[in-house]
């Protein structure tokens, strides 16, 4: 059990159950799991996924004595709720405050910084984790501040996160209808009513487009071993993305790189010098094809379907070269590469925003929880 220590002045050290008390979820689990996006009572779990789904059960909501934080009694992971819910497990306890002794929210996050590692097949809170002490300020002015800052930048985070879904979401459906129907000659998205198609193997397709193998329009290299290499400025590539640097270089150009073995389901596009490990095949000598386009075809090929080992997933240069893929003129190619390029800019924007975002929340938590900077100031209170 940990101990706090260095208790800032005006602070008091006190354990979690002096402040919160807890109640089963028995009367609120979901009796079915027959979940839809359409029904409005989210199904609740204290770990990572958070909503399971949502339910449209009516009875034995939890909607009373909000906000609470909802407890997994066995790995101590901890949401804080402040909506109406469900609960799935009998293994989550919900915490509530006592007598309004004190900020939920602050509470919650300083849970957060507990340094405690759980039993395997143990339950938790009764026994261990009610006990331990946190360091909290005895002014509750002190310590709603220190709550709605911390809220304050939850909501720009979660807002960031949003937007950063939503831009995927309209990316995914523009790459589907680019690399199905491309663009005609006002610009536009072709529609197939108005559009000659013909047959192909890939199904139809606009009447100015060929079906290709991969082999036909580009070579597939090999990655090689760098540890013979010294350390440089040319970056080198395995599978999960950028891994050193070294002092010479496998290619250089524009690269459209697949996994040949483990994850073989990320496609990344390269360009300038570089090295690929010999897990990462690399691509070049492109022929009537834009790079930038068959980075986004790759993205769009489920490369699973392809897997041929029962291990370790793998593909062979055979196999990605049979590979067959829809091929407008060049022309036309860079106007979708463009369009789909200006897409991955704005997530790219706004996934620095959330990065930021969560590095400050990082340092907020270091400094408001430790007591290391006080909002005394912003209360009119004397520090």
């Amino acid at each position: 059990m940990r101990e706090v220590l260095n208790v800032p002045q005006g602070w008091e050290s006190i354990k979690l159950n002096e402040v919160l008390e807890y109640e089963q979820p028995t009367k609120y689990l979901v009796k079915t799991e027959n979940y839809d996006n359409a029904f409005n009572t989210p199904v609740l779990t204290a770990g990572k996924t958070f909503i399971l789904g949502y339910t449209d059960e009516k009875d034995g909501i939890f909607k009373s004595n909000l906000p609470v934080i909802i407890f997994d009694d066995f790995t101590t992971s901890s949401k804080f709720v402040d909506f109406n819910f469900k609960a799935k497990s009998s293994a989550m306890k919900i915490l509530k405050l006592k007598d309004n002794l004190a900020n939920i929210k602050l509470v919650f996050e300083l849970m957060q910084k507990l340094n405690f590692a759980p039993e395997e097949h143990k339950r938790h809170w009764i026994s261990t984790y009610s006990k331990l002490k946190i360091n909290l300020p005895k002014s509750k002015k002190e310590q709603e501040k220190i709550a709605e800052i911390l809220s304050e930048v939850d909501s720009a985070i979660e807002h960031a996160q949003a937007l950063h879904v939503k831009h995927q979401k309209v990316k995914t459906a523009l790459m589907q209808d680019l690399l199905t129907h491309g663009i005609d000659q006002h610009g536009k998205i072709r529609n197939p009513k108005t559009h000659a198609y013909k047959p192909s193997l890939l199904g139809d397709v606009p009447v100015e487009w060929d079906v290709k193998e991969l082999q036909k329009i580009l070579k597939i290299g090999s990655g090689q071993d760098y540890k013979f290499l010294q350390e440089g400025a040319i970056p080198v590539y395995g599978t999960g993305g950028y891994m050193t640097s070294v002092n010479n270089f496998l290619y250089d150009g524009e690269s459209v790189c697949i996994g040949r073995k483990g994850t073989i389901d990320n496609p990344m596009y390269l360009e300038g010098k570089f090295w690929t490990v010999d897990t990462l095949f690399y691509t070049h000598k492109f022929k009537q094809s834009v790079p930038k386009y068959i980075y986004y075809v790759f993205q769009n090929i489920n490369w699973k379907l392809y897997n041929e080992a029962s291990g370790v997933p793998s593909l062979s240069k055979t196999t990605i070269e049979n590979i067959q893929i829809k091929i407008p003129q060049q022309e036309e190619q860079q106007k979708i590469a463009q369009i789909l390029s200006s897409h991955d800019d704005k997530i790219e924007k706004v996934k620095t925003k959330l990065e930021k975002l969560q590095q400050l929340k990082t340092a907020l938590m270091q400094d408001l929880l430790n007591g290391t900077k006080r909002v005394n100031h912003l209360l009119g209170e004397e520090q």
